[in-house]
């Protein structure tokens, strides 16, 4: 448990403590990571602060960090408590897809993130599940920890949430149509199609590859036999992997 108190033990408190609203100012910072700031970006940050319980002053000063930009290295420090870092690298992810371009800077911060997670509070090593899932949704707000069904139906309205099961139901879907294109071959005939170490977007990203190369058709519109689809699907993930270490 963090040394410092949750919001939630002020019941009249207004606005985000210290270290969560750092970690807010760092997920601002995160779009500028690339030099740019899409629209689709700056929709989606508008989206996850537009139901924060933040303070005038706050707002107005996520506003100009969205504007004018705010380094990433000199808000960290601000961050304390763990769940609001751990918070941070799992909506890096998000925001870093959010122009579905998963670029090389942007993977290197996330595993830079990390790497600092890992060096600041090294009692939770690499375990990014800061805070249980009943909480999520509130905590994300900077309010009170939820529970019951209340709590479940507050994470599915919170944009980052339902973003993120998007995305897994997604990968689910893509990955199942690749298996049923292997014609009857064993599931595990090719192997695990992303690698443990691998992040969730950029397994996405690998398998929306995939499937865009090997087509389940051939010349003519004939099925491709199976055989063909195996080394295609090989092939490709092979050369996506390789192409983004």
């Amino acid at each position: 448990m963090s040394d410092r108190p949750d919001d939630s033990d002020y019941p009249n408190h207004e606005g985000l403590n210290a270290s969560h609203f750092a970690m807010w100012r760092a997920v601002v910072a995160l779009v500028h990571i690339d030099g740019k700031v899409t629209e689709e970006e700056r929709s989606l940050i508008h989206r996850m602060t537009d139901n924060l319980n933040l303070t005038s002053a706050q707002r107005s000063t996520l506003d100009q960090d969205l504007e004018e930009g705010i380094v990433l290295e000199d808000i960290l420090d601000q961050i304390i408590d763990h769940r609001d870092f751990s918070q941070l690298i799992k909506t890096a992810k998000s925001v870093f897809m959010a122009d579905h371009d998963f670029d090389e800077a942007e993977q290197e911060t996330l595993n830079f993130l990390k790497r600092e997670f890992a060096r600041r509070f090294p009692a939770f090593g690499d375990q990014y599940q800061a805070r249980g899932r009943g909480a999520m949704a509130d905590y994300a707000r900077g309010v009170g920890p939820g529970t019951g069904v209340s709590s479940i139906f507050s994470m599915l309205r919170h944009p980052l949430i339902r973003y993120a099961l998007m995305g897994a139901i997604t990968m689910a879907l893509l990955y199942g149509v690749l298996m049923r294109r292997l014609s009857g071959l064993r599931v595990d005939s090719i192997g695990e199609m992303c690698p443990t170490n691998m992040s969730e977007p950029v397994c996405q990203a690998l398998m929306e590859s995939v499937y865009s190369q090997c087509p389940s058709t051939g010349v003519g519109g004939q099925v491709a036999d199976a055989e063909s689809l195996k080394r295609c699907i090989t092939k490709a993930r092979a050369q996506f992997i390789r192409n983004n270490q």
